[in-house]
């Protein structure tokens, strides 16, 4: 009654590995989530650049780096924490943590996260279709009307067998999806607290962890490998409602 809290679940398998997703798809990527084309076409290069091996005497960004009031050098290695991607030329916080702006009629609009469309871990799985941002799908050609189709189908409940969506998505790209992804997930809780006035709290607390799921067998269930206190995340607009708790029911 006092406050209201969501948590994700988000397979790592959702999104594009950042050392090995090339370079077009992550042009298109950036595109898709609002950048300008320029900027798009620089900061890919910027990223590609930051994790590949060092040219023959400085690269382009080399000498913007070192121009930098705590000036440092790119690694050209692969990147290892994704949060690296916040030094890199062109990125925005923005961009990395996603933000809010507002339509003609006020109402907030959410801008996805460039965080939530990649991760340092492999990716050989596919992508989860319970779970892949519907930026992720537009980058693959997905059509508009069947990514609208599997969020308004997942929104209702997982979708459970891939025949759920064969008649949705062309061949090609539904052979890029699966149903479930990999060991390791982000978990994700957002709480904040509902005012007096009957509006929730400008003021939210995230916290995440990444964990790997540890097989059948193993002497413990889960290994927590990063740790996420405060994170910046909105998860929902302001004018987010939390269901009623009906007693005796499962609250969530």
């Amino acid at each position: 009654a006092t406050g209201s809290a969501v948590v994700e679940v988000i397979p790592e398998s959702s999104k594009y590995t950042i050392n090995t997703i090339p370079a077009d798809r992550l042009f298109r990527l950036l595109l898709i989530l609002g950048v300008a084309e320029p900027q798009a076409r620089e900061l890919t290069a910027a990223i590609i650049d930051w994790r590949s091996a060092s040219p023959q005497g400085q690269s382009p960004f080399d000498s913007f780096y070192a121009q930098q009031p705590s000036a440092f050098l790119a690694p050209h290695a692969s990147i290892q924490e994704l949060e690296e991607l916040l030094l890199i030329k062109g990125m925005t916080p923005d961009l990395f943590y996603g933000h809010f702006t507002r339509d003609a009629e006020g109402a907030p609009v959410w801008h996805t996260a460039l965080r939530d469309c990649l991760t340092t871990r492999s990716g050989a799985y596919g992508f989860d279709v319970n779970t892949v941002e519907p930026a992720v799908l537009a980058s693959l050609d997905a059509p508009p009307a069947a990514i609208a189709q599997i969020v308004a189908r997942r929104n209702a409940g997982p979708i459970r067998t891939m025949d759920e969506i064969k008649a949705i998505l062309p061949p090609d790209i539904a052979l890029k999806l699966r149903i479930g992804g990999g060991s390791i997930v982000t978990l994700r809780a957002t709480a904040w607290l509902n005012l007096d006035v009957g509006r929730p709290s400008e003021t939210r607390k995230t916290v995440a962890a990444l964990v790997k799921l540890e097989g059948p067998g193993q002497s413990r269930l889960f290994t927590v490998l990063r740790w996420y206190d405060n994170v910046q995340s909105d998860l929902l607009p302001r004018n987010y409602t939390a269901p009623p708790v009906v007693a005796g029911g499962n609250g969530s």
